[in-house]
């Protein structure tokens, strides 16, 4: 499949050199800038490498550029989104949005389903028992916490995709 964009990062470095050695300097500010402004907007799905970013700290290069770089930035995030310095940004979002909605739902946890392993260790049966749930949870984050009622099952697999799938 070929590429949307005009250019490479390589024809970007070639048409202005400084950009490879800026680019070392201010392309994680970039990235960061990015996340924080996720941060703000936590409805983005996903990761918009900021133009405006861009241009603060590579104001010579033009639009088509601009936008090979955006792809690259991109590119490198995610390649690299576990990375320690993007955590809180990438994280506290999702987190955000599913204790959020957490709150809007009315529907109790009244039941747990459980495992019973059985002398033989073989078979395991589940058994649906009444709970004794408090439907409140929290999650420690990266010094925030996430406070709410948990009121589904579903809510729970939540929380637990947003901390892992970021």
């Amino acid at each position: 499949m070929a590429s949307k964009l005009e250019m490479t990062v390589s024809d970007v470095e070639a048409r202005y050199p400084q950009f490879k050695s800026d680019r070392v300097k201010y392309e994680k500010r970039v990235i960061l800038e990015s996340l924080e402004w996720r941060v703000a907007n936590p409805t983005a799905k996903n990761l918009s490498v900021r133009k405006k970013s861009i241009k603060t700290y590579f104001s010579y290069l033009d639009d088509e550029a601009v936008r090979t770089v955006q792809s690259a930035f991109r590119a490198k995030f995610y390649d690299h989104k576990d990375d320690t310095d993007y955590a809180r940004y990438w994280n506290e979002p999702a987190l955000s949005q599913v204790f959020s909605s957490i709150e809007k739902s009315s529907n109790a946890i009244t039941r747990a389903l459980f495992d019973i392993d059985t002398p033989d260790g073989l078979v395991a049966r589940q058994a649906i028992m009444p709970a004794d749930i408090d439907n409140f949870i929290d999650v420690n984050y990266n010094g925030h916490v996430f406070k709410g009622k948990l009121k589904s099952q579903d809510h729970f697999y939540a929380i637990i995709d947003a901390v892992r799938n970021y």
